[in-house]
């Protein structure tokens, strides 16, 4: 999805994903191919007031014995691995292979009736088994990451954990997880899930609040909109008590329209270069840096890099200390830590800019003002 990103096999994309496709059908089955792409219609979030059967579509969260529950994310997990092209499944009764293929999933229980009806040492044991599923994920290609993390998705959607705070950050993993790497033979499918999971991660952030969302949203960066055939297919079935009544493929779009533009704020960010450390948004619009180096001399350096934003930026040196700064291009302020407290200085007007300074070619001129404040916000005391 990141531009540059991309890999290059050599073959035009459609070629490549027919026979790709094919491979993977032969060694994992079409359910879990069809999972993957988002073919299998699953209920997740719906529930139902009869106590039905399941159908083999549901199997994909428990089987009707305890230990088909515990193993369901196991042997998708063993699958998956398969994929990846080095393991095998190690589950007999993984969910009939990934899950069902049948269209017709109405009267049937959902994943979150089926779900409310495990015992507590089930659920542990499944919310387990589903993060390995998510931890090994990482290093799979992406149609496997698809189906990996619309398990987890389907899951978060179906109640397996449903307090916000415990499930909103499983599913951004997974959601870096599937945009870290890229395939252009399967880019709508990965534009089109990607854009739905953003959409459920920021429900849960605004429920309760996520650290790293900017980061996030920054990195899930379309090159053009997704399939709206395939936002629908990933995004139906997930609506219900933990996404909301109205988690639907209007209403994906809607959230993401914004949350997708990529700005000139953001391409500043991205642009500032690795050696100088770790570089992070924050989600109150700044940017955080960790670095190796002298943090105010690496403060001036962001702040020349972004001069045409004014924000606020904070760095941290190995030794824990901290320098805050502003910078608009003619206006700095910086605060430093002073006796547990913060001094600020300001220098009203640099009109020569402070890339000199910042490089260490000069030492900054003696500050207009300063003062003493008890929080790192810009105000002059």
């Amino acid at each position: 999805m990141a531009t540059g990103r991309t890999a290059r096999h050599g073959v035009p994309a459609a070629e490549r994903r027919a026979s790709e496709e094919e491979r993977l059908r032969a060694l994992v089955g079409p359910a879990l191919l069809d999972l993957a792409f988002g073919r299998t219609p699953i209920r997740a979030g719906e529930r139902t007031e009869s106590g039905s059967a399941m159908h083999p579509a549901q199997s994909l969260t428990a089987t009707e014995t305890p230990h088909g529950a515990a193993a369901t994310a196991g042997g998708a997990a063993g699958a998956h691995s398969a994929t990846a092209g080095g393991g095998t499944g190690t589950h007999g009764d993984t969910a009939g292979g990934g899950a069902g293929t049948h269209g017709d999933t109405g009267g049937e229980a959902s994943v979150a009736a089926v779900v409310a009806r495990l015992d507590a040492p089930q659920r542990d044991r499944l919310r387990q088994q589903v993060l390995r599923l998510g931890g090994a994920a990482a290093g799979w290609p992406l149609p496997a990451r698809l189906a990996a993390f619309r398990i987890v998705l389907v899951l978060a959607a179906g109640g397996l954990w449903p307090e916000p705070q415990d499930w909103t950050p499983l599913v951004a993993a997974g959601l870096d997880a599937l945009v870290a790497t890229d395939d252009e033979a399967f880019a709508g499918e990965q534009a089109a899930l990607a854009t739905v999971g953003l959409a459920a991660v920021h429900h849960g952030h605004r429920l309760s609040p996520l650290a790293g969302f900017a980061d996030l949203r920054a990195a899930v960066r379309l090159d053009q909109a997704p399939p709206e055939n395939l936002v629908a297919r990933y995004a139906a079935g997930l609506a219900g008590a933990v996404l909301g009544d109205g988690f639907g493929a209007e209403d994906v779009a809607a959230d993401t329209s914004e949350l997708l533009v990529r700005s000139a704020f953001d391409d500043a960010v991205d642009a500032i270069p690795e050696s100088v450390g770790i570089v992070q948004r924050t989600d109150a619009g700044g940017v955080r840096v960790d670095t190796a180096k002298d943090p105010r001399r690496t403060a001036l350096l962001v702040l020349d890099l972004l001069r045409d934003f004014d924000t606020h930026v904070t760095v941290r040196g190995s030794a824990g200390t901290e320098t805050h700064g502003w910078w608009n291009g003619r206006r700095l302020v910086l605060l430093s830590p002073f006796g547990g407290r913060w001094r600020g200085s300001l220098w009203p007007g640099l009109m020569t800019g402070i890339a000199t300074y910042a490089k260490g070619a000069s030492p900054l001129p003696a500050a207009a003002r300063t003062w003493i404040t008890e929080v790192a916000e810009m105000g002059e005391g």
